[in-house]
């Protein structure tokens, strides 16, 4: 059973593999938000309790109503015990998953808090109210075993060195001789400095891409492909900025954003993203798509040249292993959570965080070397399919689930 304020894409490709492997697989949300994918599991909506919805709505509290969300108590426990879960992963820690955290344990079920802090200097991961905060400290003790996809490792072959162990081994001898631990091939057990004797789990990302790229054209403009919402630390303006200056030394370049609308302040920066790009110096240079869902958004990716990340302060965006699983090279930022995956795969090239220079050198690399662009495309689509591939997700379930049952 997974419990999460809503269903992400970034768990899709996983649930599909378990219910291909025959698992059962219940999946609990606050709510639904739209261009979710639901096309192999529903999710079911928990809600939220009426005590936390009547403070909400007397507050008046609408762009933060993720802090001040609770789940129904009734309905959880009616839905946990029809279903008997032998594992329940629930998503973070704030305070709908603190409070469902403390429900299933009192249950006596087993948890496991899925989490996108990576096992090395985890970010400070306390809550931003004080009845989260509250929740966080009365659940942590609680919470013995930690799932995470991230490591937060400048240098991903040196894992030995922070005392990581490795403990389910899919390498065979000869194999980890020659590449050493393989952080995305094993699976890596850690423990939380902040909370001893929790045990932390890596767990990669899974990505399944059936449209990938087959046609790199040398005519035309190089098209390059990005996914951000309209808002200002995904940094569309500073894109458009280099965009603007490659076309003034003669590239000839051509970028699709993929966006969604949104609230009022996502409007104000989508109007002033539509006024840059109506400027001369862009004109015909930029598409822009909007409000596509899952489907539609993975065929987009093989349509491309480049795909890139600009935003910063991203835990871990999904979509550069998606164009990673494609073919594509990835550009993004060590904001970027996922920036691990792209140095790892040899599958893109990484810039600092507001490093804008840095980015434009990154791109025009790119632009400038079409046998680069296909180097990188195609070792990051082996390295997708060698080690984030989704059927290997019930194996580690199973062994985190066999590791729980014989701890307790």
């Amino acid at each position: 059973m997974f419990i999460a304020p809503r269903f992400h894409t970034n768990q899709a490709h996983a649930v599909r593999a378990l219910l291909r492997s025959g698992t059962e697989v219940a999946f609990l949300v606050r709510r639904i938000r739209s261009k979710e994918y639901h096309h192999d599991l529903e999710p079911e909506v928990l809600g939220e309790g009426l005590i936390s919805s009547s403070v909400r709505g007397i507050a008046d509290v609408k762009t933060h109503n993720k802090l001040f969300s609770y789940p129904s108590a009734p309905r959880l426990i009616r839905r946990a015990r029809r279903f008997k879960p032998d594992i329940a992963v629930i998503r973070e820690q704030g305070g709908y998953s603190s409070l469902a955290m403390l429900i299933m344990k009192a249950l006596g079920f087993r948890c496991v808090l899925h989490t996108q802090r990576p096992i090395c200097n985890p970010p400070d991961d306390e809550g931003r109210t004080p009845l989260t905060k509250l929740l966080q400290r009365i659940s942590s003790p609680m919470v013995r075993y930690e799932l995470t996809p991230l490591l937060g490792l400048e240098e991903l072959a040196r894992v030995e060195d922070h005392g990581l162990a490795p403990a389910v081994q899919h390498l065979s001898a000869d194999a980890e001789a020659q590449e050493g631990i393989n952080p995305y091939k094993v699976m890596l057990k850690g423990e939380r400095s902040r909370h001893p004797g929790r045990a932390v789990f890596h767990v990669p990302f899974v990505v399944e891409q059936p449209w990938t790229k087959e046609v790199w054209t040398e005519d035309g403009p190089t098209r390059i492909l990005t996914v951000a919402e309209f808002r200002e630390r995904k940094r569309i303006m500073e894109l458009l900025e280099t965009l603007a200056l490659l076309k003034s030394r003669g590239k000839d370049v051509h970028l699709t954003l993929v966006s969604n609308s949104g609230s009022e302040r996502k409007q104000r920066y989508q109007e002033r993203v539509m006024a840059r790009i109506e400027e001369p110096d862009l004109t015909g240079a930029v598409d822009v798509r909007t409000d596509l869902d899952h489907e539609e958004m993975l065929k987009e990716y093989r349509h491309h040249d480049i795909f890139i990340l600009p935003s910063d302060g991203e835990p871990a965006a999904y979509s550069p292993l998606e164009a990673m699983a494609a073919g594509l090279p990835v550009i993004c930022s060590k904001g970027n959570g996922t920036y691990e995956y792209v140095l790892h795969a040899g599958g893109g090239m990484v810039f600092q965080e507001r490093d804008f220079e840095g980015m434009r050198f990154c791109l025009e690399s790119l632009v400038d070397d079409t046998r680069l662009r296909r180097e990188m495309g195609l070792r990051g689509m082996e390295f997708a399919l060698s080690s984030m591939d989704p059927d290997g997700i019930p194996g580690r379930l199973e062994a985190i689930h066999r590791m729980i049952a014989t701890d307790q």
